[in-house]
């Protein structure tokens, strides 16, 4: 059974790899592309299972629900690149664990960071996915500028988010940010304002911050709690601007606070 499972598994992760191969060339993935993405996982996810490589199953079952997701739904605002990416790092995971199987020791790397890089990505996907708006929400389009919740007399920040090193998906995450700002926030800007289509987005948020502007009727104290529970938060920089002071992004100004979000939140907890 062992055998057959190395021998199985091996010839589903080549087939897999000329899918993603093949989509990469068409910068898109086709139904059937998707359907055979997700049959792959769900056989690995099952055999894996039997032959109790759990963590092996566990990654294949959160590949398997992004795919089903893409099958189901058919979100119009994929970044493909980084779906690829993401299956790729799956399929070498799998690859090294099939190696220690082979040579007869454990496959017991843990998958966990990787699983909550896909399950992260699958959830920015529903957040956009206009098939999730339900319920009478209110549909976010994203762009460098939202003025949806126009808010008169409202106090005017300035915040700069600084995520953890290696964290990766720097511009999802800001994308994700942005997303729960809108919901108590208005005359929101921020820079790099195409984060969900320019590739670049990412390496500028690591070097410069994700850098918003935004007015609301919270206090300084209110925001601060909010931008202090982003995750994978490294530093945040935020301050009151002056009502005429213009949204630029440049970064000579002296915040008001510097933190650390996990000191901070374990401060406050």
């Amino acid at each position: 059974m062992l055998d057959m499972f190395v021998f199985e598994t091996t010839q589903l992760l080549a087939q897999l790899e000329q899918v993603i191969i093949e989509s990469e060339k068409s910068s898109c993935f086709e139904r059937d592309a998707i359907n055979e993405v997700f049959r792959i996982m769900h056989t690995i996810k099952g055999s894996s299972a039997m032959m109790h490589f759990n963590h092996i199953s566990s990654l294949a079952h959160s590949i398997e629900d992004l795919f089903h997701f893409l099958r189901e739904e058919k979100p119009l605002n994929v970044d493909y690149l980084k779906l690829s990416d993401i299956v790729f790092e799956s399929v070498d995971f799998i690859k090294g664990e099939i190696h220690k199987i082979e040579k007869g020791n454990n496959p017991d790397k843990d998958a966990s960071l990787l699983i909550e890089k896909i399950n992260y990505f699958l959830s920015i996907l529903k957040e956009t996915s206009p098939g999730e708006k339900t319920n009478g929400t209110k549909e976010i389009v994203i762009s460098g500028e939202l003025n949806q919740n126009n808010i008169v007399g409202g106090r005017s920040f300035k915040a700069v988010i600084y995520f953890e090193e290696d964290c990766e998906m720097e511009d999802i995450r800001a994308l994700a940010l942005i997303n729960d700002l809108v919901k108590i926030a208005g005359d929101v800007q921020y820079y790099p304002a195409d984060i969900a289509d320019d590739r670049n987005s990412a390496e500028i948020i690591r070097k410069e911050g994700f850098q918003i502007w935004f007015k609301t009727d919270r206090s300084f104290e209110e925001m601060h709690d909010f931008f202090s529970k982003t995750i994978f938060l490294k530093d945040l920089e935020l301050r009151e601007l002056e009502n005429d002071e213009p949204a630029e992004s440049e970064n000579n100004e002296k915040p008001i606070d510097i933190v650390s979000e996990k000191k901070n939140h374990d401060k406050k907890s």
